[in-house]
Parts: C-alpha cells; sequence; structure tokens
C-alpha cells in the first residue's frame, strides 16, 4: 500500500529527525538547510548526535534542537545502542509524536510531508526501486538460511525491503524490549541481520506489520544513489538557473547510501544537490559566498577523507600493543 497526502495531514507534532556523528555533521548541515528550503521555518528539526560535536551554528541558524546519547533517559537504550543502531532510538525517545528520520548523507528535494498520512499508518518506508536478487538479500538484510532456523514464521521471500537510512513512523509503534532483544539476538548471532541496522530495522517492522500490530505502508519516499548512474541521477534532479527547482511535484530524499559521497574533490557521483546546501548553510549562517565558501567545503571533506585516516592509521601504530612489542623485543 502507498501513501500519498497533502501537508495538511501531518500532525503539529510532527518533526524531522537528522542522525548524525562528528564526520557526518559536515552533511547534516545541508540536510538541515534543504528541509528549510523545501518544508519552511515550522517544521522543527532535531540532530540525533552520536558524539560531542558542536552544533552551535546549526542550532542558532535553524532553529534545531539536539539529542545526544547522554540525554537518553533509558539505560539500556543509551548504552546498548552502538553504532548505526544507535538511530533506532528515536522510535522510543525521540522528541516527536510522529517524525521523519533520515541519515546525514541526505538531502530532501521537494515537501516530503505530501508523501506522509499518519491516518493511515504507523510506519512508513520507502518503495524499492527494484527486486531484490537472492544474493542481494542475503548481503544486505538477512542470512536467509539461518532466519529460517530462527524465525521460521517470517517471509523473506520477494519482500519489499528497505534502505533504514530514511523512514517515518510514529514513537512507540514498536516496543523498545523488543528491539533490545533484538540486539541481544545481534550479540548472540551476529550474522544473521546485517549491516547492523538494516537487517534488524526490516525483521522488525515487517515482523510487526505481518502481526498486525503496526500499519506498515510504503510510500516513495527515498532515492537512493547507490541504485543509480551519476547521468540518471543528474536527470532526475535537474537545477533551474542554479537552483533546485520551486516546485517538485514528486517529493523525495535523495540519500548518497554506498560508497560515493558527494565530496567536494570527487566526480563520481552526483554531488550538486549536496553542495547547493551545503553552500547555502554557509550563506545562511554566516553570509559567507563564492570561492571562500567552495574552500571551506574542500578543507571540510580533505579533513574528513584525507587527513583522519592518514591521523587514525599513524596513530593507530603507537598505541600501547606497539610499546609492549619494542619492549618485549628489549626484554628478550
Amino acid at each position: 500500500m502507498q501513501v500519498n497526502a497533502s501537508a495538511r495531514s501531518i500532525s503539529s507534532t510532527f518533526g524531522v529527525i537528522v542522525v548524525s556523528t562528528a564526520r557526518d555533521y559536515r552533511y547534516a548541515k545541508a540536510t538541515c538547510a534543504s528541509i528549510r528550503h523545501f518544508c519552511g521555518p515550522d517544521v522543527p528539526i532535531c540532530i540525533l548526535a552520536d558524539g560531542n560535536f558542536r552544533m552551535t551554528a546549526l542550532q542558532r541558524t535553524y532553529g534545531v534542537r539536539v539529542l545526544r546519547r547522554r540525554g537518553v533517559r533509558d539505560a539500556r537504550l543509551r548504552t546498548r545502542t552502538r553504532g548505526m543502531l544507535f538511530k533506532e532510538v528515536a522510535l522510543f525517545a525521540g522528541p516527536f509524536e510522529t517524525f521523519m528520520l533520515v541519515d546525514a548523507d541526505t538531502v530532501f528535494w521537494g515537501d516530503l510531508r505530501k508523501r506522509l498520512d499518519f491516518t493511515r499508518a504507523d510506519v512508513i518506508v520507502d518503495v524499492p526501486h527494484s527486486p531484490y536478487t537472492f544474493q542481494q538479500m542475503n548481503d544486505w538484510f538477512f542470512d536467509t538460511a539461518a532466519m529460517a532456523k530462527h524465525f521460521p514464521k517470517f517471509k523473506w521471500e520477494g519482500r519489499p525491503f528497505v534502505c533504514a537510512g530514511v523512514y517515518a513512523a510514529r514513537r512507540g509503534a514498536i516496543p523498545a524490549d523488543e528491539f533490545l532483544r533484538l540486539i541481544e539476538f545481534m550479540s548472540a548471532h551476529p550474522d544473521v541481520l546485517k549491516i547492523e541496522d538494516q537487517g534488524l530495522f526490516n525483521y522488525m517492522m515487517f515482523n510487526a506489520g505481518d502481526e498486525g500490530r503496526v500499519r506498515l505502508v510504503s510510500s516513495p519516499i527515498q532515492t537512493t544513489c547507490h541504485d543509480f548512474s551519476t547521468d540518471e541521477l543528474r536527470r532526475r534532479f535537474p537545477f533551474d538557473n542554479g537552483s533546485p527547482p520551486a516546485d517538485v511535484q514528486q517529493p523525495t530524499v535523495i540519500h548518497y547510501n554506498g560508497p560515493r559521497k558527494p565530496h567536494a574533490f570527487r566526480n563520481d557521483a552526483y554531488a550538486a544537490p549536496m553542495l547547493y546546501f551545503r553552500l547555502k548553510f554557509l550563506r545562511d549562517a554566516w553570509g559567507i559566498e563564492g570561492s571562500l565558501a567552495s574552500l571551506i567545503l574542500w578543507l571540510e571533506d580533505w579533513k574528513w577523507e584525507k587527513w583522519m585516516p592518514r591521523w587514525r592509521n599513524y596513530a593507530n601504530r603507537f598505541r600501547p600493543p606497539f610499546w609492549k612489542r619494542v619492549w618485549g623485543h628489549i626484554r628478550g
């Protein structure tokens, strides 16, 4: 079932939650800029932040609120949700009754509220662009042989599973205890539910839908860049005199999933939408434009894509095990 609604059908308690780490913050600023561009100033935005990085400019510019890990009251959710699992905290401890959650490597392309109707749905997921092969199902979602053993009632064949980086839901649609039990299952059986949160999310939502515990519906809310060529993305998301179209008839979230991230210095991704909104943030926050703004983006990307990996490799060489080995050779 697909949904298509007007913005008026969205509750006043609706908001957008953007998941970010320090590394992804350069993208999260663009995500927020795109939300303000297409949805206006009245849609609340919350950054679900895994880390202690500063977000003062973003809060000041767009009125963004911040929920950090230490601000999650439930100690189980605070301590057991490592890595990408942390974003599912929004389902239980987020600030909005109904919300759309997006990863930081996304930008809005149109007013996504037109795609959401919570009068008919508790959870809204994307519509896959094409059916999955058996190998893709096993690589991206589940070890299907193990699923038959551990979850024999769950039917995975031919299901429209989704990239978990974009979805909409009603807070509390799934009990927190159920989520935490699945985390424990993953600890005991780490290779059954794939890619950190993705297999868990899809099993949790589709199983609850099968059992009639949630109203799970599909709506074309996401364009996963990994599934399209650069030329196709350029055709799908054209600019009008250097700006996004004023009226987007088919709104979607452009999600730069996969390895082709929209860096300022690479050409194998259609980075124009992300770069436009990164530049918009600099203009809105500081009044910075032109060559200086482009240089700032380049330096941000150089820091995280070039310098930080080299620094980590260098630092790892001199961690305690290195010195223990040296001392062992000296003593030996």
